[in-house]
């Protein structure tokens, strides 16, 4: 009885799922730095750099980690830099891709972007 919660769950599975829960989390955050520190890296960038950022997009559409596509959209339409010159060109790219991939569009209104 130790072993079952009130709702007769297995408390060693709620556990196991949290883990998962906090590992996923932590690799969002991170990816999140990283990708900030890369758009610090690179205040006022080159094309090239704005191709590498739409490719990444891309991956993870690709990888249906949409939060990410959106937070990462949000981090650049809110810099002060250069980034944000290029915006409605990465957002414009994203939403291409997404209605070639899934027949569907980011709500942009929605979502704030």
């Amino acid at each position: 009885l130790d072993d079952v919660n009130n709702n007769g769950q297995d408390i060693h599975n709620i556990n196991q799922n949290t883990d998962s829960d906090d590992e996923n989390n932590y690799s969002y955050r991170e990816e999140i730095i990283q990708t900030r520190d890369y758009m610090n890296t690179y205040p006022e960038p080159a094309q090239f750099e704005i191709s590498k950022m739409k490719e990444y997009l891309f991956i993870c559409q690709k990888e249906l980690r949409m939060t990410s596509v959106v937070t990462i959209l949000r981090m650049i339409k809110y810099r002060t830099d250069g980034w944000r010159c290029y915006y409605g060109e990465i957002l414009e790219d994203v939403q291409r891709k997404l209605r070639a991939m899934e027949r569907r569009e980011l709500d942009l209104e929605w979502l704030c972007l």
